[in-house]
């Protein structure tokens, strides 16, 4: 007979990407050791107006002692989420947690007088500043282990001992004291967690199970600026044992659960000791089990620490990726965020990143054909999941022009601009008080409401920043964007290669005389003959005005425009040039070619065909991310 019973609610599911809540799992088995039964309801799909029955019914069937909700984010900290476009005139769609939550409670007021406990990692992250806002009787910073122990005492108004939690004493916030409690040594999932967990996906099958979550170890001892874990769940790590996580694993897949996602802060925090040995568990684990039961997963955050043996290792143990956290390829600016990079190390580490990718691709190829060399079949490799992909922080707000020069730099020089197929660069950075913004960052900073308004900064909602100095110079968000984008497909990866159109390029560009009749009158090319068309035109062109194109510096023999990167054109032509025109105006000057002679097309079609086939654009503000650096010259 268990002494009290409470019900555990959660409103804040987003509606884009349905997770199961982790918290339906360990808070009921953080309970269990008091005694104490935690009924679990998740209201997503469930709209507002039907809150009152359903509080109602599980009022009436349950009778709980208190009402709990877990808040587990602030908002997506995503700030395309909050652009209106993204909604469209619904504005109710965008993701309001910390809304919702207040709507929950306001719900629950109106029908019982149960105290009401709110907790979880996004309510822990703006713990003191929530309580005005949402008005609960408690709340729970962190662990609730205290919470359940002293529940009684709670329940009995006696709860100045109790750890980690939060009340009001008249309109005061009073926060007792903090401690970190370390993950729970003992199996969390039952079988009726697992009973609700698999009704949750049959009920929001898209995109479904990814992974049943399993805490691995919690807190960590790094301090980057963009992360709230050592915030919320402390900077020392504590670790689960091997055999509690072992334990978990095979009880889901016992119950027919084969895919994991391991949770911690970073996988490797402290080293790969840890990460390496449960990687062997589970080979170990596999091997002895039918193909069905073999256990993947997929492991959220880690360092960029793992050599190509450390990953060949973890890919044998059914790893299948996760997150690497990097704010760029500039020293100054990882120091700067706080982040445990330098490029003497990191270099080489996405090297081996890149060569693990490599291997995982080739057998999955082997895989598929049963033929052993991949290369023998390339379309078997070509697909969206063989693609190597990085991310960077480079929206940080510490970063500079001089940044993303040193970072665009680098990944050329290095050969890692042609080795990643894409990249993603995250911008803008939520914004929180904890990160102690600077006075400039908090200047830039903005909130978004409810109604996708900006209004001033304020962190309770879904805020974020630019980087003060890319403001500065490029003048406008817009631009930053528009600049992000450009050198992720360009200079940070080999994105621009896909996206090339020359059957419309041909359409909006070509001069009349290089077009017959029939693709004047609509008949196009396909891709290929296109591209063909165009390369005659260039080789035609380099081979008629080469010793002229030479003299003013751009390529004038075929295999040396081969042999050019978009980064090494780029910085070419920032050497003389700074737009488009003034290259025309060189080449032309050199030609002898009036103003109005036709040819003059043709000078123009050459540049801009140079131009789109490598994605480089010639502006005035880019030209600073071009300047030589202390590497001095022309990567070859």
């Amino acid at each position: 007979m268990h002494k009290y019973r409470v019900v555990l609610l959660n409103a804040s599911n987003m509606e884009s990407f349905p997770v199961f809540p982790y918290a339906f799992v360990q808070v009921p088995a953080v309970a269990r050791r008091a005694n104490i039964e935690v009924v679990c309801q998740d209201l997503l799909g469930n709209p507002d107006a039907e809150w009152p029955s359903t509080i109602k019914h599980l009022q009436e069937q349950h009778e709980p002692a208190m009402f709990l909700i877990t808040l587990r984010n602030t908002d997506s900290m995503t700030y395309a989420d909050y652009k209106p476009h993204r909604q469209g005139t619904d504005t109710r769609k965008a993701y309001f947690p910390i809304e919702s939550t207040k709507r929950l409670i306001n719900t629950i007021r109106t029908l019982s007088d149960k105290p009401i406990t709110v907790g979880g990692f996004g309510f822990s992250i703006l713990a003191k500043e929530l309580m005005p806002i949402l008005r609960p009787d408690f709340g729970v910073v962190g662990g609730a282990d205290e919470f359940f122990l002293y529940f009684q005492d709670i329940i009995q108004g006696e709860y100045n001992h109790v750890a980690n939690l939060l009340y009001f004493q008249g309109e005061k916030v009073v926060a007792n004291k903090r401690y970190f409690f370390p993950p729970s040594q003992e199996i969390e999932y039952t079988l009726q967690a697992i009973k609700e967990m698999m009704a949750f996906y049959d009920q929001f099958p898209e995109p479904g199970l990814m992974g049943a979550t399993v805490e691995i170890m919690r807190g960590c001892n790094r301090a980057c600026v963009f992360c709230c874990e050592p915030f919320v769940a402390g900077r020392k790590v504590q670790y689960r044992s091997l055999e509690t996580i072992m334990g978990e694993i095979e009880l889901l897949v016992e119950n027919g659960i084969t895919e994991m996602y391991m949770i911690s802060s970073e996988l490797n925090p402290e080293g790969n000791a840890f990460i390496l040995q449960l990687a062997d568990r589970l080979k170990a684990f596999n091997e002895l089990q039918p193909a069905e039961r073999e256990v993947s997963w997929f492991g959220a955050n880690y360092l960029l620490n793992f050599d190509r043996d450390d990953y060949r290792r973890l890919s044998a143990s059914g790893f299948t990726g996760g997150w690497f956290d990097i704010t760029g390829l500039d020293d100054r600016n990882a120091r700067a965020m706080h982040t445990p990079y330098r490029n003497k190390t990191l270099v080489n580490r996405l090297k081996d990143y890149v060569q693990y990718q490599r291997e995982e691709f080739d057998i999955s190829v082997v895989n598929a054909t049963g033929v052993d060399e991949a290369e023998e079949h390339p379309s078997a490799g070509s697909g969206e999941d063989q693609k190597v992909r990085w991310t960077m922080f480079l929206g940080n707000p510490a970063t500079t022009m001089e940044t993303i020069r040193e970072t665009i730099s680098v990944a050329n020089y290095e050969g890692l601009a042609g080795s990643f197929n894409s990249c993603y660069v995250v911008r803008p950075i939520r914004v929180f008080d904890y990160e102690q913004p600077s006075s400039e960052t908090l200047d830039v900073a903005f909130s978004i409401d409810n109604h996708l308004q900006r209004v001033d900064y304020r962190q309770t909602m879904p805020s974020f920043a630019y980087p003060p100095a890319l403001l500065r110079h490029l003048g406008s968000e817009a631009a930053i964007e528009g600049m992000f984008i450009h050198i992720s497909e360009t200079y940070l990866s080999t994105h621009y290669q896909e996206i090339r159109d020359w059957p419309g390029f041909l359409q909006e560009h070509a001069p009349e005389v290089l077009l017959d009749n029939s693709r004047k009158a609509g008949d196009w090319p396909s891709p290929e003959q296109a591209k063909e068309l165009v390369d005659v035109f260039l080789q035609g062109f380099m081979h008629r005005y080469g010793e002229e194109l030479a003299s003013v510096g751009l390529p004038y023999k075929w295999i040396e425009l081969n042999q050019l990167t978009p980064y090494t054109l780029a910085v070419t032509l920032y050497g003389h040039w700074d737009s488009e025109t003034a290259v025309c105006e060189a080449i032309c000057k050199q030609l002898r070619i009036a103003p109005g002679d036709e040819r003059r097309q043709l000078v123009g079609f050459f540049v801009k065909t140079i131009l789109y086939r490598f994605n480089v654009q010639l502006l005035p503000e880019y030209k600073p991310l071009f300047a030589l650096d202390s590497l001095g010259g022309i990567p070859q």
